[in-house]
């Protein structure tokens, strides 16, 4: 395996930095850039491209232009397919039963998704025993784009 060296001692460099900047329990502009910058110098040191392989970019470029399209079923494609059905299943199979108004860790959830849409950029929202914050960002970035006006 070979490893670019620079490259690695950057991505330790941004690591450290990201995480001596991520006290307080808040995202700031300087730690999410120092955090991304040293995911970005670690791939970057560990990737192997091949001579002989095409960019993602030309792969992708070549099926989407291609006039047919061939679609494989293999036996890992159905297992996947039936998993994915044993899920749907679940999650619509009793929509009657699911309660019809929020109990305290719902109206908490909203509390710091509002908490969220204020400026308050928690790694971590303590309330009701804690939870992990991509939950409350992913539910923010889809009501914004579930609320915005389009003209009909």
């Amino acid at each position: 395996m070979r490893v670019r060296p620079a490259q690695l001692v950057l991505g330790i460099a941004f690591a450290v930095a990201a995480f001596l900047t991520l006290g307080n329990n808040l995202f700031t502009e300087l730690n999410v850039t120092l955090w991304l910058l040293a995911i970005l110098f670690f791939v970057w040191a560990f990737w192997q491209a091949r001579a002989d392989q095409p960019t993602f970019l030309q792969r992708l470029k070549d099926f989407l232009f291609r006039d047919r399209w061939q679609i494989t079923v293999t036996r890992w494609t159905l297992l996947v397919l039936v998993v994915v059905g044993i899920v749907v299943f679940f999650r619509i199979y009793n929509l009657t039963g699911v309660p019809s108004e929020p109990f305290s860790d719902h109206a908490e959830k909203i509390l710091d998704v509002y908490d969220v849409s204020q400026g308050q950029t928690h790694i971590f929202f303590p309330r009701n025993t804690g939870r992990e914050a991509i939950q409350m960002y992913l539910t923010l970035v889809v009501s914004w784009i579930l609320a915005r006006d389009y003209p009909s």
